[in-house]
């Protein structure tokens, strides 16, 4: 059993994000006559502010999740073999697929698996 790693992947898109502060700024905010009356009011009258203030804002950034994936010689193996996976309908056309191609089914399928849109690979030499 070899632990060295042949395949990296990286999988964006996956549901939810992280949040980060970015910094804070400073909101201010007044209540009118014309807000808290049912009647409609003179324009000038209205417009007389009844409260004031300010608040401390928090401001974030969201960073999308994803998933990065080292995986083993063996791993690489099992999913370039020219065996049929279980999921995978006709022996023949499994058969005729690349090596490329027969890895990148695969990695679409653990792609989607956890929800992801996207994924890039590499794979390492010996």
């Amino acid at each position: 059993m070899s632990n060295n790693i042949k395949l990296s992947v990286t999988i964006q898109g996956i549901p939810g994000a992280t949040r980060h502060l970015v910094g804070k700024s400073r909101k201010e905010w007044f209540i009118t006559k014309q807000d808290v009356s049912k009647e409609k009011l003179d324009p000038h009258e209205g417009a007389k502010i009844l409260r004031k203030g300010k608040y401390v804002s928090n401001d974030y950034e969201y960073v999308p999740c994803s998933q990065h994936i080292n995986m083993t010689e063996e791993a690489y193996d099992e999913f370039t073999s020219r065996m049929k996976p279980y999921w995978f309908k006709n022996p023949y056309d499994w058969a005729k697929k690349s090596t490329r191609d027969r890895l990148e089914l695969h990695l679409a399928r653990i792609c989607d698996s956890l929800g992801g849109t996207s994924f890039t690979y590499d794979v390492f030499d010996d």
